[in-house]
């Protein structure tokens, strides 16, 4: 494994810890929160695999996978972070779905 493939996966770990946090403080609907979780067990996992890619290919290929889990975590993240604040401002607290 190369030293700018480790600098990358500790930084993508650092990233999983972190939407895991979040996510786990928002007020999610029990399907968002499903699908959080199960994209973070992906997440993970890929994360484990690419620490053991054999070629470049299955590197890239691993990291594009995760990138695009990122972006859907993100995007969950994003519409429980406006919820939150569209809730305070109102008064209520919403559920996202």
């Amino acid at each position: 494994m190369t030293m700018d493939l480790a600098k990358e996966i500790v930084q993508r770990e650092k990233r999983l810890q972190y939407l895991a946090t979040e996510l786990s403080t928002k007020n999610l609907s029990a399907d968002k929160l499903e699908e959080a979780q199960t994209h973070l067990q992906t997440y993970a996992l890929l994360l484990s695999r690419l620490s053991k890619s054999s070629s470049p290919a299955d590197t890239e290929e691993t990291f594009g996978r995760i990138r695009d889990l990122d972006r859907q975590l993100t995007s969950i993240e994003n519409m429980a972070r406006l919820a939150t604040a569209k809730a305070s401002t109102e008064g209520v607290l919403t559920t996202i779905s």
